[in-house]
């Protein structure tokens, strides 16, 4: 399963479109926002990538929302997306994403990444 946030509706739009288009075999969904039930009907045995824009988010937002998010799903694998013109900030290192690709969204790396997290 591929779970996506952003919340940029044009975008968020355009990203499901591509992701789904690559990523056939995977279920796919879409929120703009972090919400309790993104992991409902998930079986805990199965892994679930997200997929997180990180516009917009401070800290303490992302921090909140990737402890729950860990805490309601035990085989959750966790990207950051973050512009590729600009510097990441140092905090996003401490909530450990496996890694931080750049918008614009690159499927190709996506796929990369995939491939070597299911290693």
């Amino acid at each position: 399963m591929l779970i996506y946030i952003d919340s940029d509706a044009v975008r968020m739009r355009v990203h499901r479109k591509l992701l789904v288009q690559s990523f056939p075999w995977l279920s796919v969904r879409c929120f703009d926002r972090w919400e309790s039930g993104i992991f409902d009907g998930v079986p805990s045995d199965r892994v679930v990538y997200m997929f997180t824009c990180l516009d917009d988010l401070t800290e303490a937002e992302m921090n909140a929302i990737i402890s729950s998010a860990r805490a309601e799903h035990p085989g959750l694998r966790w990207f950051a997306l973050w512009a590729h013109d600009l510097s990441v900030p140092d905090w996003v290192a401490g909530l450990e994403p496996e890694s931080v690709l750049g918008l614009p969204l690159d499927v190709h790396a996506i796929k990369r990444q995939l491939k070597h997290v299911a290693k």
